[in-house]
């Protein structure tokens, strides 16, 4: 994905490249965005779908055959919220069943400010049409990362908001219709899962059977109900 600012015009184009293995140009198809706000910034292939997030309010799938733009939500719209509400992308994971897994914050407000309370809402969609399979709200808490499992099972990760924020973190393991399986507070993000294994940002990983750590750094404290 690639930026380019319009003459005397603030939102600019971005456009979906894609290239053959020897650099060949496949296609570029251009769709217009607000610029880049610290949000996700996020592309993944679902399938034969390239979905990507510019920045933390809209989000845009084409297809990777020929660049046809298949559908273009904004992040309150995926989140089911009003257009006044704060809606942001924060992540992004693809199932191999199809389906499209997007974490959003959302503040009740626009005036985002370290004492308003957040919710983070994570919505499951089809990567087709980008209609929704479910989705659920974690209240007073914000979204961090979401990973999945082979199986598409989610491992979601979200931090506490507003006066009750620490850097304590809750990770909940879902399974692929959203029950929660289990739930640990600890103290890195989720960023990857193989071999029955999850791997947190500050090295330790645990079990996806039911969060036990399987190996712990020095620095890391053990996972606790």
């Amino acid at each position: 994905v690639e930026e380019s600012l319009r003459q005397n015009e603030f939102a600019p184009d971005w456009s979906a490249l894609s290239f053959t293995a020897d650099g060949q140009l496949r296609f570029k198809t251009e769709v217009q965005a607000e610029p880049w706000s610290g949000g996700a910034n996020s592309q993944l292939l679902a399938g034969n779908i390239f979905v990507f997030s510019p920045n933390a309010y809209d989000l845009f799938a084409v297809s990777a055959v020929d660049g046809k733009i298949l559908w273009h939500q904004s992040a309150a719209q995926i989140a089911g919220a009003a257009e006044q509400a704060a809606s942001r992308i924060q992540s992004l994971a693809a199932g191999s069943d199809g389906s499209l897994w997007v974490v959003m914050s959302q503040a009740e407000t626009l005036q985002m400010q370290s004492e308003v309370p957040e919710q983070a809402v994570l919505s499951v969609l089809n990567a087709t049409d980008g209609s929704r399979r479910w989705s659920r709200t974690e209240i007073n808490r914000h979204g961090l990362a979401i990973v999945l499992d082979a199986a598409n099972r989610g491992y979601l990760t979200s931090g506490s908001s507003g006066f009750a924020s620490s850097w304590t973190r809750q990770l909940d393991a879902l399974s692929s219709t959203g029950q929660v399986r289990w739930t640990r507070y600890v103290d890195g993000t989720a960023r990857a899962v193989f071999n029955g294994v999850i791997e947190l940002s500050n090295g330790a990983t645990l079990s996806t059977v039911d969060g036990a750590a399987k190996w712990l750094p020095l620095w890391a404290s053990e996972p606790s109900f």
